[in-house]
């Protein structure tokens, strides 16, 4: 039995979010890929470089002799530990479709901290994680000079998406977060967020509150790394993509209820929020909970020195089947427009101005799947480039106050001495 749900999300869970390619399986334990299947590998030393990272998968067995392509190797935010991007030629049997996430202790064939002069030529044991859900943070681009780094942005796909397989080109290798972005927005950190938001019979918001709190808590982590080791955090850019823009907001929401997130909050510069229903949408079952969260969100993310930013598509999209047999998702419902300039609107009065809001000739699920020099992705860039620019100065601008307060209480000291 099939159910007819207009929901665009949820496309990538069977195609990107879990599981492998969908082709019959060799009798031998070494599969063969098309390079569209992406790996997060975590636990990676500091130190290791892209030649070590490839050296440390060769070492697991059945891989010795796989073709290795390394996307991204980026320290990640508040950990002392890399992680980078990876796709196989040729995958171990137990790397089947049943698991998303497997942990290694790997034993490489020479010392791989060749950059450490002290390395006694022994070999070290390795407990790396692998994984395709890319739940969590996970960082693709990080900014090794610290004084260089301007920015932090963190993706969020919608709800049934995938944090790195939503924002990758359709039928090509294109990431614009990780093949784009980093050239385009120098002294930017970029990463993405992952959730286990598989939907159910179209249960889309039971736990938009704890989905929320995950956001939230990621976010804390960085915040008080940061603040331990540079004193002051990072502006933070949001790129939200459709359903992903209700957690994103509801994670703003309880940071203005909670006094010990008020740091927090205040270093987020701007949201990008692309496809959001700040409105609602068809598939919404308690469409007065989004116009109290679109009314919260006003008065929690009310600082007049952030930006906000909404994009919608124009061209209709295919709607999802649930197939209650099965248990997935099947895009072959028919065409509806999920979003429009209405629901766009995001509930921030001062920012409800066409100027505020962009429609793309993009189908619902393609406002973030961009190609090699879309012009589309161009328009993503500008606004970014814009942020980045005015969060700059707002930075330098708070940095003068500190320090004329600063001056004012030495110059008093000095009167009374």
């Amino acid at each position: 039995m099939a159910t007819s749900v207009p929901l665009r999300d949820a496309s990538l869970t069977s195609r990107l979010g879990s599981g492998l390619p969908n082709q019959a399986q060799p009798s031998n334990k070494r599969r063969k890929l098309m390079y569209t299947k992406t790996f997060r590998v975590q636990g990676i030393p500091l130190g290791f470089g892209r030649a070590q990272v490839k050296e440390l998968l060769n070492s697991i067995p059945e891989m010795e002799y796989s073709k290795i392509e390394i996307g991204s190797l980026a320290k990640e935010a508040g950990r002392e530990i890399q992680t980078a991007t990876a796709t196989f030629e040729s995958i171990p049997q137990d790397f089947g479709p049943d698991k998303n996430q497997w942990e290694l202790t790997t034993v490489p064939r020479r010392t791989l901290a060749s950059n450490d002069d002290s390395s006694d030529g022994n070999e070290h044991q390795v407990l790396i994680t692998i994984d395709t859900h890319f739940r969590g943070i996970t960082t693709l681009k990080s900014v090794e000079d610290a004084s260089m780094h301007d920015i932090d942005c963190l993706a969020i796909p919608g709800l049934g998406g995938h944090a790195f397989g939503s924002f990758k080109q359709r039928d090509g290798s294109f990431m614009w977060l990780l093949d784009g972005l980093p050239a385009d927005l120098p002294g930017a950190r970029i990463m993405t967020c992952g959730f286990d938001t598989r939907l159910s019979g179209g249960q889309s918001f039971q736990d938009l509150e704890s989905l929320g709190s995950t956001l939230r808590s990621c976010l804390n982590l960085k915040l008080k790394t940061e603040l331990s080791d540079f004193g002051q955090p990072t502006p933070l850019i949001l790129i939200a993509h459709s359903l992903g823009g209700l957690i994103a907001k509801q994670a703003l929401i309880q940071m203005a209820r909670d006094r010990r997130s008020q740091t927090l909050l205040k270093s987020i510069y701007g949201i990008l929020l692309i496809g959001v229903p700040n409105q609602g949408l068809d598939i919404t079952r308690d469409p007065q909970r989004l116009r109290d969260q679109c009314r919260d969100f006003s008065g929690a993310f009310n600082f007049r020195d952030s930006e906000v930013f909404c994009f919608y598509e124009t061209v209709q999209s295919p709607t999802a089947i649930y197939n209650e047999n099965t248990m997935t998702w099947e895009m072959k419902g028919p065409l509806a427009t999920f979003l429009d300039a209405r629901s766009a609107i995001h509930g921030r009065p001062w920012e409800d101005a066409p100027h505020n809001i962009q429609g793309m000739n993009r189908t619902h699920t393609d406002l973030v799947k961009f190609s090699y020099r879309d012009s589309d992705y161009d328009l993503i860039l500008n606004t970014l480039i814009d942020f980045k620019s005015e969060a700059r100065k707002n930075i330098r601008s708070k940095k003068k106050i500190v320090f004329r307060v600063w001056h004012m209480m030495v110059s008093i000291d000095a009167k009374e001495l």
